[in-house]
Formats: C-alpha cells, sequence, structure tokens
C-alpha cells in the first residue's frame, strides 16, 4: 500500500486582495489538505490544487478563470483555480459558493486525468472526504438540493475549451544573463508578440513568460497546437527569435517536443 498523503494546495496572488477574501482560500486549503488523505489509487499516485488569484486593478488580469489542468508528471496530477477579481468582488456567500465548487471539480478534473490512463481511483472514499470539507466550509449556507446541484457542476468533466492541458504550446529559451540578459520589459514585449502572433487566427494567447533558474519559458494556452505552433515559428524566425527556442507541445495530456526538429528528448519547466 502506498504512503498515505494530503490533497495539498499552492496559492499566488497577483496584487493586494480583501483580507476575507483572503482569508476563506486559506481556510478552504486547510480544511481540505485536513481532511483529504490519500492514497486513492494503488501506485499512491498524488493530487494538488492551486489558486492563481488577481488583485485589485491587476496591472495583467487573468484573461479566463475557472480551472485549468496541468500536465501529469513525476506521479502528480494538479489542477489549478484561477480567481479573477469579477470572481471574488461579490458578497462573501458567493465567493465561498464559487470558491467551493471550483476547487472541487480542480480535484474532480485530476481524476478523470488519472482515469483516461485506466488508473483506478477510490472515488467513494474522496466524495466522502470532500463531503466534509463542503459541510465545513459552507456551513448551513446551502439547502441539500442546492448542494446536490454543486456537486453534480464539480464532478462534471471539463469540456473541450476548459480544459487547458488539451492544447498548449511552450518555448522555452536557456538562460544566459551575461550575453543574452532579459529584464521585465524584454519580458513583456515577448508576451505581447506571441499574443499578436496567435491572436490574428484566433489561435489563442500566451499565458505567461517565466523565469527558472536555467531558463525562460514561455506558456501559450491554444485552441490547436499545430496550427499555433506554425504560427509561433514564423513569428520567431521574422524576429530573429528562433535560434536557441525549443518549442513542445501538449495536447490531451502527451507531451512532445516538436521545434528544433530532430530534437532528443522533453523539456521541464515550472
Amino acid at each position: 500500500m502506498a504512503d498515505s498523503w494530503s490533497i495539498t494546495g499552492g496559492l499566488a496572488f497577483g496584487g493586494v486582495v480583501p483580507a476575507l477574501v483572503d482569508t476563506e482560500i486559506r481556510r478552504l486549503k486547510q480544511l481540505v489538505s485536513g481532511n483529504c488523505h490519500g492514497p486513492y489509487d494503488e501506485k499512491g499516485i498524488k493530487i494538488g490544487i492551486g489558486f492563481a488569484v488577481d488583485g485589485r486593478n491587476q496591472y495583467k488580469p487573468i484573461k479566463r478563470g475557472g480551472v485549468r489542468l496541468e500536465p501529469f508528471k513525476n506521479n502528480v496530477v494538479c489542477a489549478g483555480v484561477y480567481v479573477r477579481e469579477v470572481d471574488w468582488d461579490v458578497p462573501i456567500e458567493s465567493f465561498r459558493v464559487f470558491l467551493w465548487t471550483n476547487a472541487a471539480k480542480a480535484i474532480w478534473t485530476c481524476v478523470e486525468r488519472l482515469k483516461r490512463d485506466q488508473i483506478q481511483v477510490d472515488e467513494s472514499k474522496l466524495k466522502q472526504q470532500l463531503s466534509i470539507v463542503e459541510s465545513e466550509f459552507l456551513g448551513s449556507a446551502l439547502k441539500p438540493e442546492e448542494s446536490a446541484t454543486l456537486a453534480e457542476v464539480a464532478t462534471a468533466p471539463l469540456n473541450e475549451s476548459e480544459d487547458d492541458e488539451e492544447q498548449r504550446v511552450v518555448i522555452q529559451y536557456q538562460r544566459d544573463d551575461e550575453n543574452d540578459p532579459w529584464d521585465f520589459d524584454r519580458k513583456v514585449a515577448f508576451e505581447n508578440l506571441l499574443n499578436e502572433s496567435l491572436s490574428q487566427d484566433d489561435l489563442g494567447f500566451c499565458d505567461c513568460v517565466e523565469f527558472d533558474f536555467g531558463t525562460i519559458n514561455a506558456i501559450c494556452s491554444v485552441k490547436n497546437a499545430k496550427k499555433a505552433t506554425k504560427a509561433i515559428i514564423q513569428t520567431l524566425r521574422a524576429n530573429a527569435r528562433l535560434d536557441g527556442a525549443v518549442i513542445e507541445e501538449t495536447v490531451k495530456g502527451k507531451r512532445k517536443v516538436v521545434w528544433p526538429e530532430g530534437f532528443v528528448g522533453g523539456i521541464d519547466y515550472i
């Protein structure tokens, strides 16, 4: 039997949020980790959820809220809950319902990802644990029939437009701070360049450009990975940014480096 573990959650704020919003997110994280204990399958694959929260008047707000599934790797499956200002700038009771519904949906999305690989999950155990979290987090705010409706929403699979794991393109460069430094302005300019390229044919958008210890990673959510990659390559070539780029597509959870041609192996990023 695999070792016991808890469903944990990361938290990132993009600016200042009201104290009560912060408190409710942290309270839910604590309830989930305190009540949801794996393993839920024979392999002991871990489940994680994260919360990315826009602050007030965020300089670069989250373009699309809701749940996004991350690539399944290193025996961990994770999903993120993306919270925009419009999601939390509501009566606190409404925000609690929004937060719980999306947190539960993130967890069940992870379960569906495991089932896609024919991994048997103890759903009954997980449902019992989540029902405790729901009861303690929402209290008497919901009637039984409302709770049942939320459960249906939370366990419903993501549709094609919601599942960001389905179509993703990552462009990676090795960092060379001495000879080819990146600063904030260059990062923003590169994001804008990618967004301009992808928006021409409504292919998607650049989520972010992140600096890792040894790499720069531009992560794009796209509708069609092949078309998006073609547009990105053309743009990078036209702007003298193709040299040194490694481009990886993720389609239905399968990751593959598609540029440069003949590249062997994969890439790692945050």
